[in-house]
C-alpha cells in the first residue's frame, strides 16, 4: 500500500505543478482533482508536501507521504477496486479460488483480497432478495397482528356469549376493558420507543383494574349483575396476552452501519 501511496503522490505532485504553472489556483485544482475520483485525503496530503517544500517539485517528489494520513483512503479506494473485479471475473465464470490466486498474483496483499470476497459474498443478489422477503412477511405480521388479536377478542366474547347463553351486549360490555386495551396496544406499539413499549403489557391490567373500580363503586350501572371479580381476571388476562403477541410481533428494521 505505501508504494501505491508513493506512486499517486508522484503522479499528483507533477500534475498540481503543471496546473499552477497554467495559472490555476490551488482549490481550483483541488476541486478538480477530488471530482475526477482522486480521494479527498490523498489530495491534502499532497498539496501539504507541495506547501512544505514551497513547490518546488524535486523536493516534493523526494518527500515521502505520511502513510497514515492515506492509508485508510487508499485502502477503500483498492477494496472498492478489487470488489468490482471479483464480481466481474465472477460473472464471466471464474471461481473464487481462481480470482483469489489472480489478484495476489497481481500483487494484492491476501487481507485486501480476503475483505473484497466478503463484501462481494455479503451482496449476493439471491441471498438479499431472500433478507427482503423475511423483512416484508415481518413487517406484513407486524401490522396485521392488532387488526388479528382485535379479532379474536371480538370471536372469544361471541363464543362466551353463546356456551352461557347471556346477551350478547352485555358481555360486550363486560369485555370493554379488553377491546381498549387491544386497540391501545395496536397503536401504541407502532409509535413508542423500544424502551416504552414494554410498558403496554400494563395496559390490560390498568384497564381491567378500573372497570373492577368502576363496578364495585356503583358508578356503571351496565355492571350491575356481572360477576365482577371473574371479568376482572379475564380481561386482565386475555388483554395481557393479546398485547404481548403485538408487542412480540412489532417490527423494526436494523440500522446500517
Amino acid at each position: 500500500m505505501k508504494e501505491l501511496a508513493e506512486f499517486l503522490k508522484r503522479e499528483l505532485v507533477s500534475y498540481i505543478v503543471q496546473e499552477l504553472k497554467k495559472g490555476h489556483s490551488l482549490e481550483a485544482i483541488k476541486r478538480s482533482l477530488v471530482k475526477a475520483g482522486h480521494h479527498k485525503d490523498l489530495v491534502e496530503e499532497v498539496l501539504f508536501i507541495l506547501k512544505k517544500n514551497n513547490f518546488h517539485l524535486g523536493k516534493a517528489l523526494q518527500t515521502p507521504v505520511r502513510y497514515d494520513a492515506v492509508k485508510r483512503a487508499l485502502y477503500v479506494d483498492v477494496l472498492q477496486a478489487v470488489t468490482k473485479y471479483i464480481e466481474h471475473m465472477l460473472v464471466k465464470g471464474y471461481t473464487l479460488e481462481e480470482i483469489k490466486r489472480l489478484l495476489v498474483g497481481y500483487g494484492h496483499t491476501t487481507d485486501v483480497v480476503d475483505a473484497a470476497l466478503k463484501v462481494v459474498m455479503r451482496q449476493d443478489p439471491i441471498e438479499k432478495i431472500d433478507q427482503e422477503e423475511k423483512a416484508y412477511g415481518r413487517k406484513a405480521w407486524s401490522l396485521a397482528a392488532a387488526p388479528l388479536c382485535f379479532a379474536t377478542a371480538i370471536i372469544f366474547v361471541l363464543w362466551l356469549a353463546t356456551v352461557t347463553n347471556s346477551d350478547i351486549i352485555k358481555v360486550s360490555v363486560g369485555f370493554l376493558p379488553l377491546f381498549a386495551s387491544v386497540i391501545i396496544s395496536g397503536v401504541l406499539v407502532h409509535t413508542l420507543s423500544a424502551r416504552m413499549k414494554t410498558g403496554l403489557l400494563l395496559v390490560p391490567i390498568l384497564s381491567a383494574a378500573v372497570l373492577y373500580y368502576t363496578a364495585t363503586q356503583g358508578y356503571a350501572a351496565w355492571f350491575a349483575g356481572m360477576e365482577v371479580a371473574l371479568l376482572t381476571g379475564l380481561n386482565g388476562i386475555f388483554g395481557v396476552i393479546l398485547a404481548s403477541i403485538i408487542l412480540t410481533a412489532r417490527y423494526e428494521p436494523k440500522k446500517r452501519l
